[in-house]
């Protein structure tokens, strides 16, 4: 469904509910013994279900996923409850096309639960136990603080960060919290022997509108978020008499899939994620529900119900270790045929699915994060210029080509090493992702401007400076401000026409309907081609501005790569060649697509007067 996600949010309220019944129940007053058996409980819950998952599953990744790396990262993290963190580390938005071929993706929310159960023991001991007269107002007092600080946070971030918003659990806890007070009040309730009105009609009328809300675009999120939570807590706490919706609910089948709803919600996103890629044929919602419901029901009956009421240690401490000592085994064993599987299958999975990037030269560094720099996550290092320069092979006037821009300047990483190779000419990259330059002038403090300074001051005559970017957004419409960057490129190339500086514009690519190569058929690798003509006609506005810069600057070039990816005697711009894809996305090159842009590259530049001193090796 469309807001299929809100499932997160209605679990959450659900969990926060019966976390606090499960603790409150406890007998312990001493901290230390409630917690050890508080997280034993939880560990012979979630871990059974989750360590046969995520080993099923990450061997069967390793074989199908010609990119298998984030996906098994994920599940070992899942394993000890930070995937979430994994997630945000790489900024994964829960609907970003690399979220849909992760096969753990879906285990961020279980970290946040995690997270939650490390931490409420301590606060509902302190609340409850160690105070008989007012421990429930305590409690809700500091719930509902706590849970207001989260929701502020969570609103504050959705706008600037949505990675953080949804998947660290300080931006989720204020529907953990719902929960919690939902449990407390339900409690107060209860003792103080008040009569309850029946409201079977709402509760009917609220399960019906959190049904209506996961038909929602996801556009309408966080409002859907915050409608699910509410109408999920109507329906724990109003109270109900016999119906026939009650009994319609309380079916056996129906229990049945209560029970077994934590295998369904561990299977379901993994066989969504890699049935594509075992085969075209599987892409069948049918075929999706079937397989869920066969790997649940042997997760449910043969791994989850039995290790969940089986002894695993004399005391819970030992429960904790056994589990422990358990999932690290599967994290190692899950690294090392990922390991050797790299070694075994490399050339032929990369005969189709073309490395991103290729190592430094120098260092064998792998290029992201080395080369790649966001302000966050990936910042400037003080040897990083040193790192992603390859200087010219011989002195004298070979020139430079410094690499400018997003990353659609690091896309063309393999085409610039090929020049090194061959050319002799000296290589500047550092990928500034989603920031262009020409800058607007706004400082920053991340680091990109650096970037953009250092190559500034040291350009020398003759020298390349080779700007590529994104012209457009997901909707193919050109992107916000595109006008203000070329007045900008404009005014660049006065300036450095002065100093003896040549501009290189890389003209639009081809621009493909798929997020990730990965929703291509591997068996038909002509699959996801777009029409020639309609690109075309939405890529020639942009290219006849980059010409009218290049008419009114003599030291400004145009490279245009589209006929050499989208050949004229084509109908439809193809997403391979040769037998392997050239994209690693919608509109970046992989490695061998780049490469094939090397021949027509050094004619265009000898054309130009570009590369008169550049010999080849």
């Amino acid at each position: 469904m469309k807001s299929g996600f809100l499932g997160v949010d209605v679990f959450f309220v659900i969990s926060g509910f019966v976390v606090t019944s499960s603790i409150v129940s406890s007998e312990h007053n001493r901290l230390s013994r409630l917690f050890v058996e508080f997280i034993a409980k939880r560990v012979k819950r979630l871990l059974p279900a989750l360590g046969f998952c995520v080993a099923i599953v990450g061997f069967a990744t390793i074989l199908f996923d010609p990119y298998p790396r984030a996906s098994i990262e994920t599940g070992i993290y899942s394993l000890f409850g930070l995937s979430n963190f994994a997630l945000y580390r790489d900024a994964f938005d829960y609907f970003a096309a690399s979220s849909k071929f992760n096969a753990f993706t879906h285990t961020w929310s279980l970290g946040v639960e995690e997270q939650f159960y490390l931490l409420f023991p301590f606060l509902i001991w302190f609340a409850l136990l160690t105070n008989d007269k007012r421990g429930y107002s305590l409690l809700l007092t500091w719930v509902c603080i706590i849970s207001t600080l989260s929701l502020v946070t969570f609103l504050s971030l959705y706008q600037v960060n949505t990675p953080a918003a949804y998947f660290l659990m300080p931006a989720r806890l204020w529907e953990l919290g719902l929960g919690v007070v939902l449990f407390i009040w339900s409690e107060k309730r209860a003792n103080e022997d008040s009569a309850s009105v029946d409201c079977s009609v709402l509760k009917v009328a609220s399960l019906i509108a959190l049904i209506f809300c996961f038909a929602l675009p996801e556009s309408s999120a966080p409002y859907s978020n915050l409608a699910a939570v509410a109408l999920t807590g109507l329906i724990l706490v109003c109270p109900s008499g016999p119906t026939l919706f009650r009994s319609v609910l309380e079916n056996r089948p129906l229990v049945y899939i209560g029970k077994a709803s934590y295998s369904l919600y561990l299977w379901h996103w993994p066989v969504i994620a890699l049935a594509p890629m075992i085969s075209i044929g599987l892409r069948n919602d049918g075929i999706y529900i079937l397989a869920t419901a066969i790997f649940s029901l042997i997760s449910y009956r043969l791994i989850e119900r039995p290790l969940r009421n089986a002894k695993w240690g004399k005391t819970p401490s030992q429960t904790i270790v056994l589990a422990l000592f358990g999932v690290t085994l599967i994290a190692l064993a899950l690294i090392i045929a990922t390991t050797l599987s790299r070694k075994s299958v490399d050339q032929s999975t990369f005969a189709v699915y073309p490395k991103a990037n290729v190592p430094l030269r120098q260092t064998h560094k792998p290029y992201n994060p080395t080369c790649v720099v966001d302000g966050q996550q990936r910042r400037l290092q003080l040897d990083t210029f040193q790192l992603c320069t390859l200087t010219k092979r011989s002195p004298g006037n070979i020139p430079t080509i410094w690499s400018l821009g997003d990353s659609h300047v690091g896309h063309l990483q393999s085409l610039l090493y090929e020049l090194h190779d061959t050319l002799g000419v000296g290589i500047f990259l550092v990928e500034t992702v989603g920031r262009v330059f020409p800058t607007d002038g706004t400082e920053n403090p991340d680091g990109r401007n650096v970037v953009y300074q250092h190559a500034i001051e040291n350009l020398e005559s003759g020298d390349i400076l080779l700007l590529s970017r994104s012209y457009f957004g997901w909707d193919m419409k050109p992107r916000q401000k595109l006008e203000q960057w070329f007045l900008r490129v404009e005014d660049l190339a006065k300036e450095l026409n002065q100093l003896g500086i040549e501009i290189v514009l890389v003209a639009p690519l081809p621009v493909f309907a798929f997020k990730d190569v990965r929703e291509c058929e591997v068996g038909n690798i002509q699959d996801c081609a777009v029409d020639r003509n309609s690109q075309t006609a939405m890529i020639e506005p942009v290219l006849n501005r980059l010409r009218k810069i290049k008419a009114l600057n003599s030291n400004v070039h145009l490279y245009d790569p589209f006929a050499i990816l989208c050949p004229h005697s084509v109908d439809y711009c193809p997403a391979s060649k040769d037998g392997a894809f050239l994209y690693r996305d919608r509109s970046h090159l992989n490695t061998w697509g780049a490469s094939q842009l090397t021949p027509s590259f050094v004619e265009f530049a000898r054309s130009e007067g570009l590369l008169d001193h550049a010999g080849t090796r």
